[in-house]
């Protein structure tokens, strides 16, 4: 949903600007927040708890706060973070993809490549790049180019649709899925996580639409 709302925002037009902003949205806030985290960390934080026992070393945690990945080795000081460096990076790369390339078919092919490179690289090596450039784009790109059919234009038979979704999101969720931890690259079945992801994403664009649509009418 994170990655679904970021893209519903995303720029028509491609401006340096826009980059800039984003910038001082995600990255500024990002390093300010990670710098007293780890400071609080490396002076309190770090002598209780798990981490008292993990032994951490502070110089790879400072590395951290740059590196944005490497889980508790290198995050102890607050691994939720990750999040805002990983959704600048999807938002750039995608802002160039569309800013540079102009054939459509090239353009989506290219998104398409990256997925799939997305999920191949922590299922087969043990490399982590930093801001988590290997996360999937998927639900980024989905967002962007479904935005006005998922959230403003009303569909057919909705209530029955919420319901089907609904469903199946438990479904998926509960039975067939395993644990994901996409900070951690856990996919469990990657095909199954797509699925469920859009599953997701439909269902609960469709709940708010329902709703909203249902308080207005009281």
């Amino acid at each position: 949903m994170f990655f679904l709302i970021a893209s519903v925002f995303h720029p028509k037009k491609s401006y340096f600007e826009i980059v800039k902003k984003r910038v001082q949205q995600l990255l500024i806030p990002y390093f300010l927040w990670s710098f007293m985290f780890f400071l609080f960390w490396l002076f309190l934080g770090r002598k209780y708890g798990e981490s008292a026992a993990l032994e951490l070393s502070p110089v790879k945690n400072f590395m951290g706060v740059f590196y944005a990945q490497g889980d508790v080795e290198y995050m102890n000081w607050g691994i939720p973070m990750w999040f805002l460096p990983s959704i600048f990076l999807t938002f750039l790369i995608f802002w160039l993809i569309k800013k540079i390339i102009q054939n459509k078919k090239v353009k989506f092919l290219i998104i398409i490549i990256s997925v799939f490179m997305g999920f191949l690289i922590p299922r087969f090596t043990n490399i982590k790049l930093f801001w988590s450039l290997d996360v999937s784009l998927i639900l980024y790109t989905f967002g962007y180019y479904t935005k006005n059919y998922l959230l403003f234009n009303n569909w057919k038979g909705e209530k029955i649709s919420l319901f089907i979704l609904g469903i199946l999101h438990l479904i998926f969720s509960l039975f067939l899925l395993q644990e994901v931890d996409m900070y951690r690259f856990k996919y469990g079945n990657e095909f199954l996580f797509i699925i469920n992801a859009l599953v997701g994403v439909l269902f609960w664009c469709n709940f708010y639409k329902t709703s909203t649509l249902f308080n207005h009418s009281i």
